[in-house]
């Protein structure tokens, strides 16, 4: 067998992961390691995206108990801030627990949480989030996971849809 970098490889047949929230339409957000654009692009790879999940992360609607992340390049900083700021939603740069300023995702760009204070459709933050200049990806994953599997009551759920395009 094989292994080859990701950036080497255009598809995939399955991806497994997990996630912080999912809900019945299979929509996903990705808060936790900061690396959802990395995860998006496997997820986008990947003929069946897979996500492995307690059931307690499986809600008929996201709850954003999580942040939504930015992965913003540095120079829209400013800019991106104002932006959110015009959308009335609450935000702040991440931070490490031990070190000083930003913490950077792998690629070298900014991470900003976005705090979400009352239900909004999901597909809509996501492009109303995505088109702000500067803005690299979101921890909204709105069209890649094509299935859900959990535990309820001691018994294996799988749940499967067919990949968006």
């Amino acid at each position: 067998m094989k292994v080859l970098p990701s950036w080497l490889v255009s598809s995939i047949d399955i991806a497994f992961d997990s996630c912080d929230e999912i809900d019945e339409n299979f929509i996903a957000l990705k808060s936790g390691g900061g690396i959802h654009t990395q995860e998006k692009i496997i997820g986008s790879m990947a003929k069946r995206y897979v996500l492995l999940v307690d059931l307690n992360k499986y809600q008929p609607r996201l709850t954003y108990q999580h942040p939504v992340v930015l992965e913003i390049i540095k120079s829209s900083y400013a800019l991106v801030c104002s932006q959110l700021e015009k959308m009335g939603l609450s935000y702040h740069y991440r931070k490490a627990p031990n070190k000083d300023g930003l913490l950077l995702s792998d690629s070298g760009n900014i991470l900003v949480d976005v705090k979400i204070e009352t239900y909004q459709d999901p597909c809509s933050l996501y492009y109303s989030l995505k088109s702000i200049v500067g803005v690299i990806e979101v921890s909204l994953f709105v069209k890649e996971v094509t299935d859900i599997v959990y535990m309820d009551n001691g018994k294996i759920v799988h749940k499967t849809k067919e990949k968006q395009e």
